[in-house]
């Protein structure tokens, strides 16, 4: 996880250079874990926020009601994944070993290390996307207290790699992301109604 709260989500939204120190951080972050190095194509986070800001606000005057005033936290996540998905915004990627005293450490079992490593410099762009957007998201659900369930996690490996297999396929679509995220994230809440 990296350093988020709800207040750090509205000011990548409202500031393009919040948004892209955030995000270059946790891919850099990801780098460090898998001894990799990757560049970043110019300018291309600018597009991708530009895009995300621009499907907010469509959203929001096209999918609600007059009188909402701000999209939900999952529908705006749903469509950062989709503006990341859209564009390449990493270069060449290669080996490297960082030479630094605080190490970034795989946190997952041993055995997993090799896949993971392996999904990232096959898929960069949509692992990065899709795991820097599954934080945000579990951050807010764990978080919640108007649920009647706690919060486990439900994507499985297997469900993990079927939505890489979607969002690589070019044809991803903003409504599709949404309830796909929206259906894995379903709980009831307290009063007893599901979200």
């Amino acid at each position: 996880m990296f350093d988020f709260n709800p207040e750090a989500f509205d000011a990548w939204q409202a500031d393009y250079d919040e948004f892209n120190y955030a995000f270059r951080n946790y891919c850099f972050l990801q780098f460090r874990a898998y001894s990799i190095h990757a560049d970043f194509v110019p300018n291309v986070t600018r597009q991708i926020h530009a895009m995300w800001i621009e499907s907010c606000q469509r959203w929001l005057n096209k999918e609600t009601d007059a009188h909402t005033r701000k999209l939900s936290y999952l529908k705006r996540a749903s469509l950062l994944l989709h503006a990341l998905v859209s564009l390449q915004f990493i270069g060449n990627v290669g080996e490297h070993e960082y030479n630094e005293e605080e190490k970034v450490i795989f946190r997952g079992p041993p055995e997993a290390y090799a896949s993971s490593r392996q999904d990232l410099i096959d898929a960069r762009e949509i692992v990065l996307a899709l795991d820097f957007v599954l934080n945000i998201i579990h951050y807010f659900e764990l978080n919640r207290i108007d649920r009647a369930e706690e919060f486990r996690p439900r994507l499985t490996v297997d469900m993990r790699h079927d939505l890489i297999g979607y969002l690589l396929s070019g044809r991803a679509e903003e409504k599709a992301i949404y309830l796909i995220l929206k259906a894995l994230y379903l709980r009831h809440s307290s009063g007893g109604s599901a979200n």
